[in-house]
């Protein structure tokens, strides 16, 4: 493995980029003013096939998710710019749709493309980041710091990602604050799409918090495993702003397998282009 070296004011020669952003913390434990570190550290997607999207464009499933952004970029229909992500309970597939739908937003060339990891209690976002990162939302609001400072650029994407920093076991005050709403509000000026990744809104209230500084709740259930019961209690407790929709995760296929014959239909139409 090779270790890339970049020029920083303050490094020693050869310091690798990782060792040297370690100089930067000022004594109080916060960042020293005017370093991003975000940008001084290169970040990338990990390969995962979970990232369909990026990795499997012309499969059934990555056409599904451009859809789902084509129902939220309507001028005259939905068409918000902040969007929360939930689910009803864990295990529903809310971190996966969040991030191929901010995957399918910054796809586009013209503005870029925000997915936040708002999930404080069990951050997710990380783990399709290499390295993983140090600091996140979570640093922004209890220490007040520059967005430069966490918010990651990735490569070949108009998408930037906010991870959820550390973990915490009582984020309402973070997630209920204004320095939340001021974040939000610097974040509406700056990218067209945003994305909030959050905790599932039946056991945990930091979904609809959140959704006070959204246009729009999008909830996600999983088939076989959400119960129409619990699906209800879900869109029930949806009080911050206005339910956009429900995704249906995880589908299986129909007897017929229209999805199987879809799906041979993309992979050669999207051979056949290539070939031309």
């Amino acid at each position: 493995m090779r270790t890339k070296f970049k020029q920083v004011r303050g490094r020693r020669p050869n310091q690798p980029v990782d060792e040297a952003a370690k100089d930067f913390q000022a004594k109080d434990g916060k960042l020293a003013a005017g370093v991003p570190l975000a940008e001084i550290l290169s970040h990338k997607l990990t390969n995962s096939p979970e990232l369909v999207v990026r990795d499997n464009g012309g499969s059934f499933i990555a056409e599904k998710f451009r859809r789902l952004k084509s129902l939220l970029s309507v001028e005259d229909g939905l068409n918000p710019q902040v969007m929360v992500v939930t689910s009803a309970a864990p295990g529903e597939g809310k971190s996966l749709v969040a991030m191929n739908l901010a995957l399918a937003f910054g796809a586009s060339k013209d503005e870029r493309s925000l997915v936040i990891d708002a999930d404080l209690r069990r951050p997710t976002l990380f783990r399709w980041l290499s390295p993983s990162p140090n600091i996140g939302l979570a640093e922004l609001i209890s220490q007040d710091l520059d967005p430069k400072h966490a918010i990651l650029h990735i490569k070949d994407t108009r998408l930037d990602i906010l991870p959820a920093g550390k973990a915490t076991e009582d984020p309402d005050q973070l997630l209920g604050s204004n320095r939340l709403r001021d974040l939000m509000e610097q974040f509406r000026g700056r990218y067209k799409k945003i994305v909030i990744d959050t905790p599932p809104i039946v056991p945990f209230t930091d979904a609809d918090i959140i959704a006070g500084t959204s246009d729009g709740v999008l909830l996600i259930t999983r088939a076989g495993r959400t119960t129409i019961s619990l699906m209800r209690q879900a869109e029930s407790l949806v009080q911050g702003a206005p339910l956009l929709g429900i995704v249906l995760n995880d589908q299986k296929r129909t007897l017929a397998d229209w999805e199987g014959r879809y799906e041979s239909y993309y992979k050669d139409y999207y051979a056949r282009d290539r070939k031309q």
